[in-house]
């Protein structure tokens, strides 16, 4: 994947294409591919290429479709990692067009903005959650080493996880794409329950389809938020005078 090894490779003076990889992979001596972002490269790329490795992770992860945003992920215990791997990997798909993405001081979407953006590309370590705001540890890329970004900015998705649950996906059958600009998850199918997530336009979510008093809900799984393990996402909205929210793929 070039959203892995490009980011690396460019450091070393290799165009960020798959002839760079190529190129990269002959030219690296023993020395280069131990240091510590080549070694986080290989030990990804190994990791995302092995479905053994993958079936050793305790909830078990795939690589994630581009441009697909799932639900939330739990992260396994540290001691079923793989060699190398963190838990909660997420890879920097926005800012294309203005060298990244923004990158704040604080959980607060007003605190400080840093000098730099952290690059389209760069592949960051989820340490903290809050809302749709992430503090990040930087893994490999341009920008700063650590800082809280957000995961969406209006209808436009910033960071992809690069891995989903496989446990979810066998559960959890029916996928839906978000066309509305943003729709709420709630914490019962009932549109004055507390709000726990949300997804933006564009964005598809696995679930089981219910319904509740005449209203069809997709009910999915919920990650990272404090008790809570499933969410539920209105499918139509006419009721409420949206219209629809979600449309089956």
């Amino acid at each position: 994947s070039l959203e892995v090894q490009g980011p690396v490779i460019s450091k070393f003076g290799f165009e960020a294409s798959r002839q760079g990889v190529m190129e990269s992979v002959k030219a690296f001596t023993p020395e280069i591919n131990a240091l510590p972002e080549v070694t986080w490269r290989n030990n990804l790329l190994a990791y995302l290429v092995d479905p053994a490795q993958q079936q050793k992770v305790a909830t078990g992860r795939q690589a994630a479709p581009v441009g697909v945003l799932p639900s939330r992920k739990a992260r396994p215990d540290p001691s079923e990692w793989p060699e190398g791997i963190p838990g909660h990997v997420w890879v920097v798909t926005g800012g294309k067009d203005k060298g990244g993405i923004i990158v704040r001081s604080g959980k607060d979407p007003k605190s400080a903005q840093l000098d730099k953006r952290l690059a389209t590309g760069a592949i960051i370590e989820e340490l903290e959650k809050d809302e749709d705001r992430i503090k990040y540890e930087k893994i490999t890329g341009d920008g700063p080493d650590m800082g809280w970004v957000s995961m969406t900015f209006k209808t436009t998705v910033l960071i992809e996880p690069l891995w989903f649950d496989l446990e979810e996906e066998v559960t959890f059958k029916d996928t839906y794409k978000v066309v509305h600009d943003r729709v709420a998850m709630r914490a019962q199918p009932n549109k004055d329950a507390k709000m726990v997530s949300a997804e933006v336009k564009g964005s598809k979510v696995r679930g089981t389809v219910i319904e509740q008093d005449g209203v069809k809900w997709l009910k999915v799984a919920v990650h990272n938020v404090k008790d809570t393990k499933e969410g539920f996402m209105m499918i139509d909205g006419a009721s409420v005078g949206l219209g629809v929210l979600l449309q089956k793929v």
